[in-house]
């Protein structure tokens, strides 16, 4: 079975920029804003906290709550708007993904500029400028085709 390719639009990715605070303050912040946002009705569509940070993605429709939420922490926050989020999904145990060096060189080839991009080996998933998303999903597409071809 080939990878199965989706489309999310009207994302917004927003990071969470915090002072110098040691570890467990900073997962103690991150944990009350996101209960925060939780109860305020903001719908994080994904997240990610690491070492650099926590980085969530919103529905567009969600940014003036999320900002407003955000107003009463010691953060500031860097919104990309208007993205669209691209899966490429394992289509069954035995597919296989593409190598994440072909799907950055056929990206870069096509000069799309990735706002964030994340994989594992499940899937791939990329957030675009929306005035990329056509070209970026079929580039994704081709993947999904090529390893269809591939697997047969």
């Amino acid at each position: 079975m080939p990878p199965l390719l989706s489309l999310q639009r009207d994302l917004c990715f927003v990071e969470v920029i915090e002072g110098e605070t040691d570890d467990l303050q900073r997962q103690n912040s991150d944990s009350s804003l996101l209960d925060r946002l939780g109860r305020c009705g903001v719908l994080l569509q994904s997240i990610e906290i690491n070492a650099a940070g926590c980085f969530v993605v919103v529905n567009c429709a969600d940014i003036e709550r999320l900002k407003d939420v955000v107003r009463s922490y010691n953060v500031a926050i860097r919104v990309r708007d208007r993205c669209g989020r691209i899966r490429l999904r394992r289509g069954g145990r035995w597919a296989f993904l593409p190598s994440l060096a072909s799907v950055l060189a056929a990206l870069h080839h096509e000069s799309i500029r990735i706002v964030h991009f994340l994989a594992d080996a499940a899937e791939v998933v990329i957030l675009v400028d929306a005035r990329q998303v056509a070209s970026a999903m079929a580039i994704m597409g081709s993947f999904s085709k090529t390893n269809a071809q591939c697997s047969a």
